[in-house]
């Protein structure tokens, strides 16, 4: 997912046993809710027509609390260390000494059987989301990113929509990833790096979660940022500081309880840091006459992983898409966008004709005959 970066730290789990023992999964190797909590985890056989790499268990995500359908104490995850977040970031009041730049992670969900009717009007029923928390037992995960899951319409013909959510300075926004199937597994693909400081009034945090089918096909794909602009501001409470995120935290929002919300499977979660990204163009700067010479797009930096090429010639004319272009005589720059939707552009690359050999002329080549000639007449002369 993540090719030539360097890992902090990374966690990773099937629910396999050992060390997962069937029922609920509170208190086994980090997992866990507070008393309160809305929402569970139990640990039950993976559903039938799993794929086998998915083992004989996985993690269902249940309501357990209809009474306290609250914004904090859901199902948790075990947390990373080190943790990633912007300069002077909290986990659980304490400020997170170096944290790392990005989080990425990745898991399988497999939505509810049939149609989910949620008892919220609208129609959501889960949320997957980055979150923070502290060490101390009575310690809440809270969300810093959110993924919402919905019915789209609340009625047995509606089909599962995730969105992402964040806040901006207008107000609250809402990114839709995917439209997906009742009873079917999809892998959720997530990376965010955090920035110190804004943008100006804007949130500049980047997060992008990506969603695949089981065959592998990417069915959707949507940048957005996290709720940095909430917590930055007190709004949140706890005071105002950005959180640093070191877990996940599953929420089941629709009862009754025992209510599935989904199961998860093969969870991996990692930190890391790296470089602003940039890109350079490598290649040969000449061509034979009419030829052309392969250019490539050198990048590096930003989140390990590039999602678009964009080529352009010297009148700005889009030339190419791809990683490398064929290029005749001319002055070219690329551009290439990261699964973070940050861009950067090469500077400009030259392609000249290469210089070829003098050819002599026709002229050239008659004079040359003619002096041949006039030097064996004079020879001739001399015997």
């Amino acid at each position: 997912m993540l090719p030539f970066l360097l890992l902090a730290a990374t966690l990773a789990t099937g629910f396999e046993p050992p060390p997962y023992n069937p029922g609920d999964v509170n208190g086994q190797n980090g997992w866990g809710h507070l008393s309160n909590s809305p929402t569970g985890g139990v640990i039950e056989p993976v559903p039938a027509g799993s794929p086998p790499a998915f083992g004989v268990q996985s993690l269902a995500i249940r309501t357990r609390n209809v009474d306290f359908f609250g914004v904090a104490s859901h199902l948790y995850s075990p947390t990373i260390s080190p943790a990633a977040g912007e300069t002077g970031s909290t986990a659980g009041g304490v400020v997170v000494p170096d944290p790392e730049s990005h989080v990425s992670a990745s898991f399988w969900f497999r939505t509810p059987d049939s149609p989910l009717i949620s008892t919220r009007g609208d129609g959501r029923f889960a949320e997957l989301n980055p979150s923070s928390k502290g060490s101390a037992p009575d310690d809440a995960a809270n969300r810093y990113a959110q993924v919402r899951l919905a019915n789209t319409t609340n009625t047995a013909d509606g089909r599962v929509r995730v969105e992402m959510g964040w806040y901006r300075s207008s107000g609250f926004t809402l990114a839709t990833v995917a439209l997906l199937d009742w009873g079917q597994w999809y892998r959720f693909e997530y990376v965010l790096e955090l920035v110190d400081g804004l943008d100006g009034t804007e949130p500049n945090d980047r997060f992008t979660l990506t969603i695949f089918d089981a065959n592998g096909t990417q069915l959707g794909s949507a940048c957005g940022s996290t709720w940095e602009l909430g917590w930055k501001s007190g709004t949140f409470g706890g005071g105002a500081t950005p959180r640093a995120v070191n877990g996940f935290d599953f929420w089941s929002l629709s009862g009754p309880n025992g209510n599935l919300a989904g199961h998860l499977d093969e969870w991996t979660m990692s930190t890391f840091s790296a470089a602003p990204l940039a890109v350079t163009i490598d290649g040969s700067a000449t061509v034979p006459m009419n030829g052309v010479t392969t250019l490539r797009a050198d990048a590096t930096g930003g989140s390990g992983t590039i999602r678009a090429y964009e080529w352009r010639d010297a009148q700005s004319n889009v030339v190419g898409t791809s990683a490398t272009f064929d290029a005749p005589v001319g002055t070219y720059s690329v551009m290439v966008t990261d699964s973070l939707c940050r861009s950067a552009t090469s500077a400009e690359f030259s392609v000249a004709n290469a210089e070829m050999e003098a050819v002599p002329t026709v002229s050239e080549i008659g004079l040359g005959v003619i002096a041949v000639a006039l030097i064996a007449l004079a020879l001739l002369r001399l015997q």
